[in-house]
């Protein structure tokens, strides 16, 4: 992992899209997650977010589902296998 991308997961711990999301950006800024305050909420709708990439739809289509949006400066993709990437926009291994 590069100083300019984080990665999490969801399913087991945390148990959300929503908490790795947070879990990610994080661990990008250095701090624990609840120091963070309310950044992702800015954003997006945690709960929207939780029901898209929740049981029974991840993992129940043969879809590969994506979601790519910018919080707190990260480009943060979340992705249907229970994958959050957190990059910083100026990554060099940005695809």
């Amino acid at each position: 992992m590069s100083s300019n991308t984080a990665t999490a997961e969801w399913g087991v711990s945390p148990e959300s899209a929503s908490f790795a999301v947070v879990e990610a950006i994080a661990e990008m800024e250095g701090v624990d997650p609840i120091d963070l305050g309310p950044v992702l909420y800015d954003v997006v709708d945690a709960d929207a977010l939780d029901q898209l990439f929740s049981d029974p739809f991840r993992g129940s289509s043969p879809i590969d589902g994506r979601l790519e949006l910018v919080v707190a400066g990260y480009v943060v993709t979340v992705r249907s296998d229970g994958t959050v990437t957190v990059r910083s926009p100026n990554d060099p291994n940005d695809p």
